[in-house]
């Protein structure tokens, strides 16, 4: 969620260094969100998504975690908040 950006700027930084490639939602949102979010998804060989309360009650950060499951990609779930 957007709560949670700057924790996973620096994990995307971090796996950038390492050499992979790295899409984020809060980089690379021009035009329509929804879409924007599906083609990254559908591109994807893995989805690494920050949990956190608010990615929780979070209904956009609920359906892109939805699609990636439904999408059968191999999901990484990364703890972005303390408790």
């Amino acid at each position: 969620s957007w709560s949670q950006k700057d924790r996973m700027r620096q994990l995307a930084s971090h796996l950038k260094s390492a050499g992979f490639a790295v899409w984020l939602d809060v980089e690379q949102m021009q035009g329509s969100i929804l879409e924007k979010m599906s083609e990254a998804i559908e591109e994807a060989r893995v989805v690494v998504i920050g949990l956190s309360s608010a990615y929780k009650e979070s209904q956009a950060c609920r359906t892109e975690a939805e699609y990636a499951y439904r999408l059968k990609k191999n999901v990484v779930y990364v703890m972005a908040e303390e408790g």
